[in-house]
């Protein structure tokens, strides 16, 4: 048997890469605990969710979630993640900070598989609530999205409202001049009148410096 030390190392490191753990709370295979695999994206720094007690993750570590995203009628803002556990999710939430919606006459969420060209697919979203969504300031939006996720896996979080005053979401931050490096963290497609069923990835501006920020729950 090899020992780990006589193993090749690994050049490239991603995040659906495995390693192997002893959990010591599983005595199945002996006293001392269980061998397991578990996904690099499992670990903390090599993705942007954070797993939530319940059994969701928030997209973005809550902690990070500290800046304010402005959204544009008719534009949809996009926020990427890497799943750390896998799942079925049938609500995604949102919230708003300072200013509330008013006048509009669409509103959505929906979450996105994204394809190793980049190109996104609907996977689920809420459906038009431009009656109820987004209406206070301050405030949680909980929305019926039901969609399956597998840790290691990209996925993007889509917001969208049209009308005449969108709302200002909470939302994660970065500079937008390191946005151009992949993968993409925040995007948005503009002239959107509904959530898309697919979105090609040459349609999607890049150069944005906040996105929605969201947490997916059972």
């Amino acid at each position: 048997m090899t020992k780990i030390s006589g193993y090749t190392a690994i050049t490239t490191v991603t995040a659906d890469d495995e390693i192997v753990v002893v959990d010591v709370h599983d005595t199945t295979m002996a006293a001392s605990g269980t061998t397991k695999k578990m996904l690099l994206s499992q670990l903390s720094g090599l993705s942007n969710a954070e797993p939530l007690a319940g059994g969701g993750e928030a997209i973005f570590r809550r902690l990070d979630t500290n800046v304010t995203l402005g959204m544009a009628s008719g534009t949809l803002a996009l926020s990427y993640w890497t799943a750390v556990t896998s799942g079925a999710a049938t609500t995604a939430t949102t919230a708003t900070i300072g200013t509330a919606a008013s006048g509009l006459t669409y509103a959505a969420v929906g979450v996105y598989s994204v394809a190793g060209n980049g190109n996104l697919t609907l996977l689920g979203s809420s459906g038009d609530l431009h009656a109820s969504m987004w209406i206070g300031t301050y405030a949680s939006y909980p929305a019926a999205v039901a969609f399956t996720r597998v840790a290691g896996v990209r996925y993007a979080f889509g917001a969208l409202a049209v009308g005449s005053t969108p709302p200002y979401l909470a939302a994660a931050g970065a500079n937008f001049a390191f946005n151009d490096q992949a993968p993409i963290v925040f995007g948005n497609v503009p002239a959107q009148a509904t959530l898309p069923n697919s979105i090609a990835n040459g349609s999607i501006g890049i150069y944005s410096a906040s996105g929605p920020a969201a947490y997916v729950t059972p």
